[in-house]
């Protein structure tokens, strides 16, 4: 509509005549399918922004779940220790426990285990053997 409105004040201070009905007729019809073309577009970009925001929403949703449980997943509380003991209370994922045998006892295994991303300890878990034994 704009568009004709000024192609119509261009026509008129350009002292030419008014356009015909078929020729306003056509110059609607391009109007029309620019619009809807415009349209269509705006729509599609509606739909992508749409898809992409629910997107987000989901991973931020889910983000801090996972986040959660990761920080309060522990290993189990290591086996104690015969003849010895273990130093360390915190079984998180990262964290070490170490381990010392009593005087006249000897460590067998890791003096230091981790936990393990999958909840397990690394490595096998130690023994103490007196120092007399074979």
């Amino acid at each position: 509509m704009v568009m004709l409105c000024l192609h119509h004040l261009y026509i008129i201070a350009n002292g030419q005549d008014c356009p015909s009905k078929q020729e306003l007729q056509t110059s609607l019809r391009q109007v029309e399918k620019l619009l809807s073309a415009q349209e269509a577009s705006y729509l599609q970009s509606i739909r992508s922004l749409r898809k992409r925001l629910s997107s987000l929403q989901t991973r931020i949703t889910l983000t801090p779940r996972h986040t959660t449980k990761v920080n309060n997943a522990t290993c189990p509380k290591p086996e104690s220790l015969a003849n010895g003991r273990r130093l360390g209370r915190v079984f998180g994922v990262g964290h070490e426990v170490h381990f010392l045998c009593k005087t006249g006892y000897e460590l067998l295994g890791p003096q230091t285990r981790v936990c393990l991303a999958s909840l397990k300890w690394s490595g096998q878990h130690p023994t103490c053997r007196g120092e007399m034994e074979p």
